[in-house]
């Protein structure tokens, strides 16, 4: 690749009557202190580091000499493989050449070609980086072929790709980074069992990306996201759904850097192995480390103090607890009914205003038998108690909000930063801290009265497990920064994910008038007249999970699951089958990314029933429709299998029932005395009359904002939320002038 020089310098190289060759001298070095200019005076910073003019540049044929030589898996045959370039689906330098005007090889006159805003993808045989010459996929003891795919035809034949190619041309766009090089590996053996695997290189360590891509949350809209490549794909991965496996033309795919082997997959067959293998597949403890702010955590550990934790937490989940939790749900969900028995209610943030602080005084009260303080006057408003700043859900939305930063800068920084972001995180880290110490020690003061309970609580199971006569009577006992850890992990773990899921629920039924109809109709049925006091875990709750109720939070967590991606890693090489029989191998201390997101929206499993057109038709909101979830036995039923909402494994998520018991009942409650109604917007309702237009179109364009917004609207941290909002009217269904139809 040669720099093209200006008119400018050729016509001063052209007017000096040196000679050629003196004159071929001179231009080359005052091109080169040009672009060296260009490169400085014309770089701008917008999210990335570009170029505000163009430097053109043109290719030059060099001679051809063997760069890489490889062995037919079968023949034996060893030959050498010569370098060549591809430029706009043209390969070799003779169609190059032809391209530019059929000029000898031996020319320097080659077409110039303008990188910025050029389709153009050059592909070579030599890596990108020679880190990767020791990669694990190229060192397995099982051959693998690295190479072209071969040609059938003989061994004799050149191989008709270059090892390293894209899919298709690569079109760049000022906000998109340059591409990383592709390639297929073939997995070699009997000739009837070889399969490709797509692989994605990276140039740098994926894992060196995770904190500031999720620290960009708040900065970086979700759409400019989108734009980034496949290797930034875990850090997009609700927002891009299927189509990154789509464009990859397969479920599953490496992505390969110098930090090691990433396995991004969203094969429902595989997966259940990769959950199901405990032996195989482990959490990636170096990954969720992220979690372990105030001490380790059930999440971020495994072997035997995973089983210790797990031993201590796991006895808590019981039919008992899961009764407290639909009364203590029921009870909290009341309060607020109460105040929107007034009328006139509107929510503008359903997560921030209501869910969150609804859902963390339940946790509180079951799990540290803690009754968070409220305003009597306004049940949505948290009071902070004495000696705090923040209330309790202030404290910890302010960690969770901020974990990437928490997690990734040390304390005395924190405390002495400047910036106003980082000292609101610091502050709830302190509140939320004084917050679990408070509660912990209450729990110390009356801990034998704890000890004969016949059913502790969770936090004085936590406390029980590490007092000196437990330390005394057990081979293991918790330490104090292990009962912090996870008092923090699982509020978190079931305050966060619950909070989201009820959010959008709220707002997807909003959306969908029929289907809010459909579970007032079903709740109606189960629970009649009858007083709250009526409503019994035992007869109504498997009733309305089996019903339409349980399939609204089936399909809201299809489409909008709080936690985006699961993650695994092989501690040792193994072999892996796919969905059409084929067998493939994992590598040693590959982590493996299941796209949850994905499977949600994988087409084979759950076919699109959104038919609609527009801007808004590839947003998952649209294609909401929980009665796919009631379909009768004889039905093709392919979605059930293919959803993990809670996991699986061994790894399953412990709290899967108390989420469920918790959601129905405040789902159920809510529903049974209200309707909700998006609010259109102002700018709508006023161009609806000065321009004519009916009331229907005022809710057409209503509806295709709130689909929007629920597609691009989205934050992301260490799972999604609805970061921008959605408006909503609260309607007593008593009011039938304005209940939906």
């Amino acid at each position: 690749v040669e720099l093209v020089a200006p008119a400018r310098i050729r016509e001063e190289a052209a007017g000096k009557g040196e000679g050629e060759e003196a004159e071929e001298a001179w231009m080359r070095e005052q091109t080169r202190e040009w672009a060296l200019g260009m490169l400085v005076d014309e770089v701008e910073v917008n999210l990335l580091v570009e170029m505000r003019r163009e430097l053109p540049v043109r290719l030059v044929p060099r001679r051809r000499t063997p760069l890489l030589r490889w062995k037919h898996p079968t023949s034996g045959d060893t030959r050498g493989y010569q370098s060549g370039f591809k430029v706009g689906g043209l390969d070799d330098e003779s169609a190059l050449q032809e391209k530019a005007g059929g000029e000898s090889q031996s020319s320097r006159n080659l077409r110039t070609l303008n990188l910025q805003g050029t389709k153009i993808y050059i592909s070579s045989p030599r890596p990108p980086h020679q880190s990767l010459q020791t990669h694990p996929l190229c060192q397995m003891k099982q051959p693998i072929c690295l190479s072209p795919t071969y040609n059938k035809q003989g061994p004799s034949e050149r191989p008709q790709h270059n090892a390293f190619h894209p899919p298709n041309r690569v079109s760049r766009s000022p906000s998109m980074a340059p591409p990383p090089h592709r390639l297929e590996y073939l997995q070699t053996g009997p000739a009837s069992q070889s399969q490709r695997t797509a692989i994605s290189l990276m140039p740098v360590s994926y894992w060196f990306l995770l904190a500031p891509i999720i620290a960009l949350d708040g900065y970086v809209s979700m759409g400019d996201i989108q734009k980034w490549l496949p290797w930034t794909s875990i850090f997009r991965i609700w927002q891009a759904g299927y189509t990154i496996f789509e464009e990859m033309k397969s479920d599953s795919f490496f992505l390969c850097s110098p930090s090691g082997s990433m396995l991004l997959t969203c094969d429902v067959h595989l997966i259940k192995q990769v959950l199901g293998r405990a032996h195989d597949f482990h959490a990636p403890v170096e990954v969720l480390s992220l979690y372990n702010l105030y001490g380790p955590t059930l999440a971020a550990s495994e072997g035997e103090q995973w089983r210790l934790y797990r031993k201590i937490s796991t006895p808590f989940f019981n039919g008992r607890t899961h009764s407290r939790v639909w009364k203590e749900s029921l009870e909290k969900a009341e309060r607020i009914s109460a105040q929107w028995s007034k009328g006139g209610t509107r929510i503008a943030d359903v997560k921030g205003e209501v869910m969150s602080k609804l859902n963390l005084r339940v946790i509180a009260k079951i799990f540290y038998n803690q009754e968070l303080e409220y305003d009597r006057n306004d049940a949505t408003k948290d009071v902070a108690p004495s000696g705090h700043s923040l209330t309790f859900s202030e404290a910890i939305n302010a960690v969770l909000s901020n974990l990437a930063t928490l997690f990734g800068l040390p304390e005395w920084l924190l405390a002495k930063s400047p910036f106003e972001s980082h000292q609101h995180a610091y502050l709830g880290y302190l509140e939320w801290r004084q917050y679990m110490h408070e509660m912990r020690d209450s729990v110390q003061s009356q801990l034998e009265e704890a000890k004969r309970k016949e059913e502790p609580c969770f936090l004085e199971s936590l406390v029980i497990s590490s007092n000196a006569e437990s330390k005394q009577e057990q081979s293991q006992s918790l330490t104090e920064a292990e009962v912090l850890g996870n008092m923090f992990f699982y509020v978190m773990a079931g305050f966060d994910t619950t909070s989201t899921t009820l959010s959008f629920v709220f707002l997807l039924l909003a959306l969908h008038p029929p289907c809010q109809a459909l579970l007032q109709q079903e709740v109606d049925q189960v629970l009649g007249s009858r007083s709250l006091s009526e409503w019994n875990a035992d007869d109504h709750l498997q009733q309305l999970l089996n019903g339409y109720l349980g399939a609204v939070i089936s399909e809201t967590l299809r489409l909008y699951h709080p936690v985006a991606w699961y993650a695994r890693k092989s501690i040792r090489q193994t072999t892996v089958t796919d969905s059409k029989g084929a067998s493939h191998l994992i590598p040693a201390d590959t982590v493996l990314m299941i796209d949850v997101a994905a499977m949600g929206r994988h087409p084979q499993y759950w076919p699109s029933e959104n038919t609609g057109t527009g801007p808004n038709q590839t947003s998952p909101a649209l294609d909401f429709n929980p009665s796919r979830w009631l379909k009768s036995e004889t039905q093709e039923d392919l979605g059930k299998g293919a959803a993990f909402p809670f996991s699986s494994g061994h790894r399953m998520c412990p709290g899967k029932r108390f989420a469920e018991v918790e959601m129905c009942a405040m789902i159920a409650r809510f529903f049974s005395q209200f309707s909700l109604r998006l609010e259109p917007d102002d700018n709508d309702v006023e161009l609806a009359e000065l321009a004519g237009h009916s009331p229907a179109w005022v809710e057409q364009k209503t509806k295709e904002r709130a689909a929007d917004v629920l597609f691009k609207g989205l934050g992301f941290g260490h799972g999604i939320y609805p970061k921008s909002h959605t408006p909503f009217e609260i309607i007593p269904r008593s009011d039938k002038s304005q209940m939906v139809e």
